[in-house]
């Protein structure tokens, strides 16, 4: 025979074990419902699709010795506007490169990334950082056999400002990894101007 106490006790216990249920489902159900939500293009992703048309490309050596290259291209978004790509080619019908930028904003950590592909190698890069009065500077690494042979580690950065819809540009940066400041040197810079 139970108790008044014995019965008190497991009433208690179980609207214990049922409220802690419903705050479970509770809980499920709010982690879902946020991460749907961070599924969904944002405002950073509706910035980027607003770089969608025609451009002129220009692309600088930050040491000036190389003058510049001109070309054009075209820029996109895919996957529900979730990715802007941009397609360019540089030179006389892409005879200095042909380049493949695709840029993407993740909520769930609030970075941007960008990969890029292009006729200068076989290979990819990717980069990921976080946006700012300065642009959106993206920090990346690569394991460069030449590199790794010397003792260094490639890294670089990728820098998107966005002037205007109708005017930007993409910096890249070589980090000098062989000191332990590791500074940032300029390298080249695409600068975009809107064609249509």
């Amino acid at each position: 025979m139970i108790t008044i106490k014995q019965f008190a006790g497991l009433v208690l216990i179980g609207a214990l074990v049922a409220r802690s249920s419903a705050s479970q489902e509770e809980g499920q159900e709010n982690s879902f419902a946020q991460a749907l939500e961070q599924s969904r293009p944002g405002p950073e992703h509706r910035q980027l699709g607003e770089l969608s048309g025609g451009w002129d490309v220009t692309m600088r050596f930050a040491s000036g010795g190389a003058g510049e290259t001109t070309g054009s291209g075209r820029a996109s978004t895919i996957l529900d506007g979730r990715f802007l790509v941009i397609d360019f080619a540089l030179g006389d019908d892409g005879s200095t490169g042909s380049y493949r930028y695709t840029i993407g904003f993740d909520r769930r950590h609030a970075e941007y990334s960008i990969i890029v592909m292009d006729t200068t190698g076989t290979y990819f890069v990717a980069a990921r950082g976080a946006g700012g009065e300065q642009g959106m500077r993206m920090a990346g690494t690569d394991d460069d056999p030449q590199m790794a042979r010397m003792g260094f580690e490639k890294k670089f950065l990728f820098e998107l400002d966005i002037e205007d819809p109708d005017v930007f540009s993409v910096e890249l940066f070589f980090v000098d990894t062989r000191t332990e400041e590791e500074k940032a040197i300029p390298y080249a810079k695409y600068s975009f101007e809107r064609t249509d």
